[in-house]
C-alpha cells in the first residue's frame, strides 16, 4: 500500500483555518506569531479511512501530523503474527517528530484509526522552517525527552502492573478530552484494540471489563464501551495500584 500522503485528497482548507488549529494545538501554541504563520504556509489538511497507511515500516515518515480527528494505531507484528501496539494517538497528538528530525525509516507501521483528519506538515518544508528558526530544535528536544520519560512509564506499567490495575488506567486515559453522553463517556477502541495496547488476550481484556461494569462504573455494549463513572474508576486504579 502506498503512502496516505499519495492516496488521499486536500480537504478545502486556507491558511487561516490551519493557522488557528496551530495555536490550538498544545505543542504549536506555544511558539511565537510568525513560525506559527510559517508551519500554517506549509500545512496541507488531509482526511484517512479506517485502516490506511501513514507510513510502512522502513520508509520515511511523510512529515509531522497533528491529529485533529480519530487516532494513529503505530504497532508491530512479531514472527508468528502477534500484534504489539506501541501507541495509539488520539485527538491533539503529534506523529513523526523524531523520524522527520533524524531521517531515519518508521520503525513500525502507522495507519488510521476510525476516520482520522490530520493536518500535515511535509518533512522537507518542516526542517526548512526549523533551519530558519534554530531555536525550535530545543522546544522539539524538550517534547522528545518528554515522551522517553512516558516511554520509560509504558515499559515499569507492563513489567510491574497487573492487567487490573493497568485497564481500569486505560480506561481513565482514553476518556480524556472526551464529552459524557447519556450512557457515560465513550471510550472510542474495541476490546480487541484495548488488548493489543495492553499485550494481553481478547479474553482476558473482556473478563476485566464485566468486573467492572459489575461495580457500576463502566457499561458494555455491542462493540461499545462507556465510562460510566470516571471517578470510581480512578479510585479503583489508585487502590489497586497501592495494594
Amino acid at each position: 500500500m502506498s503512502l496516505a500522503t499519495t492516496q488521499t485528497v486536500s480537504l478545502p482548507w486556507d491558511q487561516s483555518a490551519s493557522l488557528a488549529l496551530l495555536r490550538a494545538n498544545t505543542c504549536f501554541g506555544q511558539m511565537a506569531e510568525p513560525i506559527q504563520a510559517a508551519f500554517a504556509g506549509i500545512a496541507q489538511w488531509r482526511r484517512l479511512s479506517h485502516g490506511e497507511l501513514l507510513a510502512g515500516r522502513g520508509t520515511p515518515a511523510p512529515g509531522v501530523v497533528i491529529i485533529l480527528k480519530g487516532a494513529i494505531h503505530t504497532s508491530s507484528f512479531s514472527d508468528d503474527g502477534h500484534e504489539f501496539a506501541l501507541s495509539m494517538l488520539e485527538f491533539d497528538g503529534l506523529w513523526g517528530v523524531a523520524a522527520v528530525l533524524d531521517g531515519g525509516g518508521m520503525l513500525r507501521d502507522s495507519r488510521a484509526y476510525q476516520e482520522t483528519d490530520i493536518l500535515l506538515l511535509p518533512r522537507v518544508a518542516f526542517l526548512e522552517v526549523l533551519e530558519s528558526e534554530p531555536g525550535l530544535y530545543r522546544h522539539f528536544v524538550k517534547l522528545l525527552c518528554r515522551r522517553i520519560r512516558t516511554a520509560h512509564a509504558i515499559i515499569d506499567e507492563l513489567a510491574l502492573r497487573s492487567l487490573p490495575q493497568r485497564l481500569p488506567r486505560l480506561l481513565g486515559a482514553l476518556t480524556a478530552g472526551r464529552p459524557r453522553a447519556g450512557q457515560g463517556i465513550a471510550v472510542a477502541q474495541t476490546q480487541d484494540t484495548l488488548a493489543t495496547l495492553l499485550g494481553v488476550s481478547r479474553h482476558a481484556v473482556n473478563r476485566e471489563l464485566k468486573q467492572l461494569a459489575s461495580l457500576g462504573l463502566i457499561g458494555l455494549g455491542y462493540g461499545e464501551i462507556w465510562v460510566r463513572d470516571l471517578e470510581g474508576l480512578k479510585q479503583l486504579w489508585h487502590e489497586r495500584g497501592a495494594s
